[in-house]
């Protein structure tokens, strides 16, 4: 749960003699200004996974159209959430911005993100080893 300030001149009870003070999960979840990592975090697992599902859709030809294009940009883009979404979530974990929303983030996020980051963080690899080509491995679209 997150904390509010409570200004110098505020009437609010001392909570342990501390400045601190629980903030409601509503008000929590509707001011992102008020978010530390570990929330952004699984906002990041939540934007992968709805990735994933596009990406599902245009796999399964949902839409009735077989774009190669979209599927691989759908691809990329849930890769580089992923990757995003599970480096945030370690960070919440490590630097307790949020440790337990991150924890949380990171078990989502490595659910859905991990396998697109993995395909993406390969791409970039194979071109560093190939010298800026792909290996060629022709797929039947």
């Amino acid at each position: 749960m997150s904390t509010a300030r409570i200004e110098e001149t505020s009437t609010a009870p001392q909570y342990r003699h501390a400045s601190d003070i629980p903030v409601p999960w509503a008000e929590q979840m509707l001011s992102p200004f008020r978010w530390k990592v570990g929330h952004w975090a699984f906002f990041g697992a939540v934007l992968t996974l709805v990735a994933d599902i596009m990406v599902g859709l245009y796999l399964f030809n949902f839409f009735g159209i077989a774009r190669q294009f979209e599927l691989q940009m759908w691809i990329t883009i849930a890769g580089i959430l992923g990757f995003i979404s599970i480096a945030a979530a370690l960070y919440a974990i490590v630097f307790k911005s949020g440790r337990g929303t991150g924890i949380f983030a990171f078990i989502c996020a490595f659910i859905v993100g991990a396998p697109p980051a993995w395909l993406v963080g390969n791409t970039i690899i194979q071109f560093f080893a190939n010298g800026g080509t792909l290996p060629d491995a022709p797929i039947n679209w």
